[in-house]
């Protein structure tokens, strides 16, 4: 199956030929990184994946498990296509998050306290208030 959707994830596999879509090479800042350009009547665009959404994940040839982006800016992830369509790496699968409306932002200056602690013990289970 070349693409599956459930909810607002798409996975696309990519047999053959270059991945056709594109980030920004030049912004290090965002994450996670956001596609910034799909070649129309790519396989990619065909699976309903526009400009504006996130790619969240990537499995690779002979890889079972996928591989999470989140902490990857679009420069990194444009890099990596580079990479990844110089090697021929086939069959890849992508794992994109549609942009749906629902997304909110928050922005903290400096300083601020969003009222939130960071757990160190990825294990521990959350305290319950």
């Amino acid at each position: 199956e070349a693409v599956r959707s459930e909810g607002p994830y798409c996975d696309v596999t990519v047999n053959s030929g270059p991945l056709q879509i594109a980030f920004s090479a030049s912004d290090t800042t965002t994450f996670p990184p956001v596609v910034h350009l799909v070649a129309e009547g790519s396989m990619i665009a065909e699976a309903g994946v526009r400009a504006g959404d996130w790619l969240v994940a990537f499995r690779m040839p002979k890889e079972s498990s996928m591989s999470w982006t989140g902490a990857w800016t679009s420069a990194q992830v444009q890099q990596w296509i580079r990479s990844v369509d110089k090697a021929l790496a086939r069959p890849v699968v992508v794992r994109f998050r549609r942009r749906d409306g629902a997304e909110r932002s928050l922005a903290f200056q400096q300083g601020d306290s969003a009222g939130l602690d960071l757990q160190a013990d990825a294990g521990q289970s959350p305290p319950i208030a």
